[in-house]
Formats: structure tokens, C-alpha cells, sequence
């Protein structure tokens, strides 16, 4: 399919900005969850301050670009997005009143969000939107090449473009799909260890056994193909090019959001407030004291830097 950086938008009103406490410079990482939870974590895994966000509605996703660019979504049509690391946010409305599950961006600009009645495409950083695939859709990745697959609550994975989307595969239990940030590589993962890999950008896709008992909610596909992802139980999946596969419990609650970076730091966010972090792409994790809340689950995890995506 053609890249989908030529759809054409509709404009929307935004809704005043929201400031952030402080004057701090922008995070390492970012957490978003229940009630309105967005918080930094720095790198010396401490928590920052609070942001003022205007809404506590539960915040499902984030994606960040670059160094000062961010994009979250979350309950009741919530998109905001910031352009100076978080010293700002502003709120747009998209054009739905419906959740939003996911979102992820690209360095030309363009904004995708997975929501329960569509899928949604900006072209301009999220100041205009149009819907471009009609259904409940429950995740959705890009890679900075233009490549860009979206997961709908049935399974079916599609490939968006400029002329439309495309059903390239259909896994009944899928929870989550992703996409290398060069491209190519891609992966589903979801109930009963649902796991499949592509390596042409989602155009043809293929089946991994994995143990039936496995609940996997979220992955992330590294640029030479490896993907690793986390589920209830604390359970990890580590999936190498070569078709070996390994099965950890690096902790006792389910894990809900993964992301690492191209110097291979990253960070796991799962329920009961739980946090861990990594600065070897993944090898080993630790538990950040947070302090969050054993009621609260952090729902997105991204880290906004200069290192890109691993």
C-alpha cells in the first residue's frame, strides 16, 4: 500500500493548553495510566513531579518523537500532545467522544491513534485528523518509514495507507501489535501466547508456538528483528531472529506497556503501580520504587531523548 503520509485531513477546534508544575527540562521516560496518571521518571529512576493536566480520565497510551514531542491518548476522545518537552500540553479534540487505546507517531509527522470506533491519521504532529478505518481498534504502530499496522478487538491486523486499510492477517486473542522503527520487522502478540512475526512490514505474517497458559499484552520489535514482550504474571517473552524463544517471570503482576530506546534503555509498565527499567536492551530489569499505588495501573510507557528507537 502506498505510505499513508497523503491522506487527507479535517481540521478540528483545540481546547486550551495544559501547563506542567515546574520548569524542569523533559523527562528520561514517561508513564501514563489510571486517573490521569503522567509522571517522569528520570535517570536516576526517581519519580518528577506531577503533571497538571486538566483531566483524570485513564491515559492508555503515549508516544513520543525526537526530544520534544509527545502524543498521549486515553478515555472519552482525550489526544494532547506537546512540543516542548512537557513544559506545555494541549488538548485536541479529534472528532470522537470514543476511548482511545493507542497511539504512535513518526519523524514526518504523521499521528496514529487506535480508538473504539476508528482508526485516526494526522499529518501535521495532530492538528487535523481524518478516520480512515471504521471498527474498534485496540492498537496500532508506525515505523519512521512509513510503514503502519493497526489491530482491531477481533484480531485482524491492517496495513494503513493513502487508500485505505488492508486485512493482512487475522489472530483471534491478539492484544497488541508493533513495528521496528527502520521497519520491516513486525509482531503480534495476545491471549493464549498468540505470537506472530512479520518481516516485510506486516505483509505476510508467521505463527510462533508459545505456551497456551500465556497472556501477553504488549511487545516491542527491535530493529534487527528480536521482540520482546510482557503479559499477566509478570511473564517476558524473549523471541530472537532465529526463532528461539525464552519465557521469564521478572516479577507477579501483569505488565501492560513496554518500550526501549536505541542506546537500550527502557522501561515495563504493569499493574499495582509497577515500574522497571533496563539499560541493556532488555537482558536484565529492575523495580523502580515509585510510589505509585498498588491501585494504580501504568498503562504507556515512552522515553523522550535523542537516541531513537532500539
Amino acid at each position: 500500500m502506498r505510505p499513508f503520509a497523503a491522506v487527507l485531513v479535517l481540521a478540528v477546534a483545540t481546547l486550551p493548553g495544559c501547563k506542567k508544575k515546574g520548569g524542569s527540562p523533559g523527562p528520561d521516560g514517561w508513564l501514563v495510566g489510571d486517573d490521569g496518571l503522567m509522571a517522569a521518571v528520570g535517570a536516576d529512576g526517581t519519580l518528577g513531579e506531577p503533571y497538571e493536566l486538566g483531566t483524570e480520565v485513564e491515559l492508555r497510551g503515549i508516544a513520543c518523537r525526537g526530544t520534544q514531542d509527545a502524543f498521549v491518548v486515553g478515555a472519552a476522545g482525550t489526544f494532547l500532545r506537546t512540543f516542548d518537552g512537557g513544559a506545555s500540553w494541549e488538548a485536541v479534540a479529534i472528532g470522537t467522544a470514543a476511548e482511545l487505546r493507542a497511539v504512535a507517531a513518526d519523524a514526518a509527522g504523521g499521528v496514529l491513534v487506535a480508538g473504539d470506533d476508528h482508526v485516526w491519521i494526522s499529518v501535521d504532529s495532530g492538528a487535523r485528523f481524518a478516520a480512515v478505518a471504521d471498527g474498534s481498534f485496540i492498537s496500532i504502530a508506525t515505523s519512521d518509514v512509513g510503514e503502519a499496522l493497526a489491530l482491531d478487538d477481533a484480531g485482524r491486523v491492517w496495513q494503513l495507507g493513502a487508500d485505505g486499510a488492508l486485512e493482512v492477517a487475522r489472530l483471534p486473542g491478539a492484544r497488541a501489535v508493533t513495528v521496528a522503527h527502520r521497519g520491516g520487522a513486525a509482531a503480534v502478540v495476545g491471549d493464549g501466547g498468540v505470537l506472530a512475526r512479520s518481516a516485510d512490514g506486516g505483509t505476510t505474517w508467521t505463527p510462533i508456538a508459545r505456551d497456551s497458559s500465556l497472556v501477553l499484552n504488549a511487545a516491542w520489535t527491535a530493529s534487527d528483528g528480536n521482540v520482546l514482550a510482557v503479559g499477566d504474571d509478570g511473564a517476558m517473552v524473549t523471541l530472537s531472529t532465529t526463532g528461539a524463544a525464552r519465557v521469564d517471570r521478572i516479577t507477579d503482576v501483569s505488565l501492560r506497556a513496554l518500550h526501549i530506546d536505541g542506546s537500550g534503555a527502557g522501561l515495563i509498565g504493569g499493574d499495582g503501580g509497577t515500574v522497571l527499567a533496563t539499560e541493556d536492551a532488555g537482558e536484565s530489569w529492575r523495580v523502580l520504587d515509585l510510589g505509585l499505588g498498588a491501585t494504580t495501573a501504568v498503562r504507556g510507557v515512552d522515553q523522550l531523548d535523542g537516541h531513537g528507537h532500539w
